[in-house]
């Protein structure tokens, strides 16, 4: 029994999920609270969630049903509460998924997940063992050297800061002047408040995911280098001067949605369609917008798919 706990959770963490209170799981997405509960019932009462609604979903295994399991699992549920009760049972002898009639027979995939793991299957992956990183670091450091350096720029040097922009930002003398080190200097760059607080906010979203279930060497490779292949479409393309991390943020958006869609999962509980929709929304809002570097988000984009696909053949 241990072992089929162990893939299960393997599976729903890497869904997502965290731990939460002795063998639960749980997640919070769009409003909701969903806790995966082992076997045991939770007092509803200790439930103060701010959430329109908590599912709670019972996985109650064995090898011999006891009289007391299948009394839950033939309760009724009632959809309409703010706390959903959800009883499946697993029948480990026999290897069955046991709904019964008053009981969905689908819900965000878990069903799929608890049939992997009730068959011994384990959770398949291309990348990487199963070991998600607590803490994305990497991500923390650079959303503090990017608000560190706009506050140094933009505000103790503040008149200097388009001299600085025209030394380290894109521009189309770059190879001309053989100054190389932009490519890289421009990503910390920042024109105002509105310009760090939108990449920084995206970087945190998407870099947390890409450094925490593919790794910190991914996500340096792929935000860096990512930003350099974005800062050479914009001088190919843009023909203008152009500073901030979009293009590396770009990189990191398309290596999630590619993540996502390959493992088929949704990381930190954000999905393959809400990371397609925010991606459209951003471009079309470059293209009706002036000063936007459609062109370094692109180029960004694409290099991001590029440079995670080369990370999955690595280990083919």
């Amino acid at each position: 029994m241990e072992e089929f706990w162990q893939r299960l959770y393997k599976q729903l963490i890497f869904d997502g999920f965290n731990y939460y209170d002795k063998g639960k799981l749980i997640k919070y997405e769009a409003g909701n609270i969903y806790i995966i509960n082992p076997n045991l019932e939770i007092d509803n009462n200790q439930l103060d969630f701010d959430a329109s609604k908590i599912y709670i979903i019972n996985i109650i295994a064995y090898y011999e049903p006891l009289e007391q399991n299948l009394r839950l699992l033939e309760k009724e549920i009632d959809i309409d509460k703010k706390i959903v009760n959800i009883n499946w049972g697993v029948d480990l002898k026999n290897k069955e998924l046991v709904i019964f009639k008053n009981q969905p027979k689908k819900f965000l995939n878990i069903e799929r997940y608890i049939i992997k793991a009730m068959c011994g299957e384990e959770i398949t992956t291309d990348i990487r063992s199963i070991r998600i990183l607590k803490k994305p670091y990497i991500t923390y450091t650079l959303i503090s050297s990017l608000i560190l350096i706009y506050f140094i720029v933009n505000i103790f040097l503040s008149d200097y800061m388009k001299d600085i922009f025209f030394k380290f930002g894109i521009s189309p003398d770059i190879m001309e002047n053989r100054q190389y080190y932009r490519f890289f200097t421009y990503m910390f760059l920042h024109a105002n408040i509105n310009h760090i607080l939108n990449n920084c906010l995206s970087l945190y979203i998407f870099g947390s995911i890409i450094e925490r279930y593919m790794g910190r060497l991914a996500f340096s490779s792929i935000y860096f280098l990512g930003g350099i292949f974005a800062g050479i479409f914009s001088l190919i393309f843009n023909k203008g001067y152009s500073v901030g991390a979009s293009g590396a943020i770009f990189a990191l958006i398309s290596a999630s949605m590619y993540f996502s869609n390959k493992e088929k999962i949704n990381p930190n509980g954000i999905n393959f369609y809400v990371m397609f929709i925010i991606t459209i929304i951003n471009i079309i809002s470059g293209f009706v917008s002036q000063g936007i570097d459609n062109a370094g988000h692109i180029g960004g984009f694409l290099a991001g798919f590029i440079i995670v696909k080369i990370f999955y053949l690595k280990r083919v």
